[in-house]
Parts: structure tokens; sequence; C-alpha cells
């Protein structure tokens, strides 16, 4: 895991229910009908990524380690990184994607 334990003791499960409170607008696309018994609140407590990113970083220069690529080599070239509702697609300059 990319989590420490005690940053998964902040997050508990929620109290609320599905009709009770809306996904932030950043994740209409993770929820575009809201919460539903289908796509219920986050299990943050599990949500290692997430409790990574919430993290206060320690020094001026950091990196977070969710979505760090270890094990696959990049090839060559120019990248652009597009940014759409929060999530990220990347391609090199030709139009193959990764």
């Amino acid at each position: 895991g990319i989590a420490w334990r005690s940053d998964r003791d902040l997050y508990k499960p929620s109290a609320y229910q599905v009709g009770d409170v809306a996904p932030p607008p950043n994740w209409h696309s993770r929820y575009p009908d809201g919460y539903t018994e289908d796509f219920p609140l986050p299990d943050l407590q599990h949500d290692e990524a997430f409790q990574v990113w919430m993290r206060t970083a320690g020094l001026p220069t950091f990196s977070k380690l969710a979505l760090r690529n270890d094990s696959t080599t990049m090839l060559a070239g120019r990248y652009q990184v597009d940014i759409h509702d929060c999530r990220i697609a990347q391609h090199p300059e030709t139009t193959e994607q990764i």
C-alpha cells in the first residue's frame, strides 16, 4: 500500500445516506447521477490514492506516490497531459495512445 496506517485511521465510513449529499462537481464523470445504491458514497477508509492526495506535504518539493509509474517504461518523445473532469489522459505526439 501507498498510504500510511495513520492516514487510513483518519477516514471512517460515512453516516450519510446516498440521498443526503451530492458528489463534488469534479467527480461528475464518476457519479453522473449523484450517489446512488449502484454507485454509493466512496469508501475513503480504503481509498489509498485519496488518502495520499489529502496528506499535507512535509517539504516544499514533494512527490505523491499515488498513480506513480514504476513498472512500465515510457517511450522517448514529447508527451501532453490533458485533464478532463479530473481524469488524466496521456498520449505522445503521435496519435498512438499509451
